[in-house]
């Protein structure tokens, strides 16, 4: 797959995973009680939601609507892509609760915690998966060149105004904590619509 836009969604994919395995060692200090960081569980899971919502969701609902009007066919796979992202928002909302639970001071079972934010984990990764496997390759072999082309013109790349320089810093602190704590690469570019990858 040469295309150079589902190469881009492909890295935003990846820095998610390496999120989602971030977010996976902090639940084995939960697990093993070696001082788990919630405040970092916290940016993490802020990142997984507010990223997508934001930049990567509305570009890719662009490609399933223009997908969808020259496949009908397809609209099973964009059904179950749709159904996967209301079953990741109301668990990225309960795990958000449990969190804020815990760091106002409310006891919240080891156990209920690790079988929510696992839950959340593994759906993410199934999601990230799915796409890859079911819709990429069909947008691939479906939409035009021209497709493409008004696909990207209509959608901005840009840093959403709510990304403040001060938020812009903030992720920059994550991605470097991620980067040094963890040993995982996130790609960097100069544009596009990821928060992490900006210089």
């Amino acid at each position: 797959m040469d295309n150079q836009v589902l190469k881009r969604l492909r890295q935003d994919h990846d820095n998610l995973r390496a999120l989602l395995q971030a977010m996976q060692q902090q639940l084995e200090c939960v697990e093993a009680n070696n001082n788990p960081d919630f405040a970092l569980m916290e940016d993490i899971l802020g990142y997984l939601v507010r990223n997508p919502d934001h930049y990567h969701y509305p570009f890719e609902e662009l490609l399933m609507q223009r997908l969808v009007a020259c496949r009908p066919d397809a609209v099973n796979v964009v059904s179950h892509i749709h159904g996967q992202r209301k079953r990741l928002a109301r668990k990225s909302t309960e795990l958000q609760r449990r969190i804020d639970e815990i760091e106002v001071g409310i006891p919240v079972p080891r156990d209920h915690l690790l079988r929510t934010a696992r839950a959340y984990v593994r759906l993410y990764r199934s999601h990230l998966n799915g796409e890859e496997r079911d819709l990429f390759p069909v947008l691939d072999e479906s939409l035009t060149a021209q497709d493409w082309m008004e696909m990207t013109t209509a959608f901005q790349w840009t840093l959403d105004p709510a990304f403040t320089p001060e938020n812009a810093a903030h992720y920059r602190d994550l991605r470097d904590r991620i980067e040094h704590e963890f040993q995982f690469h996130l790609p960097q570019s100069g544009t596009g619509f990821c928060p992490l990858c900006v210089q």
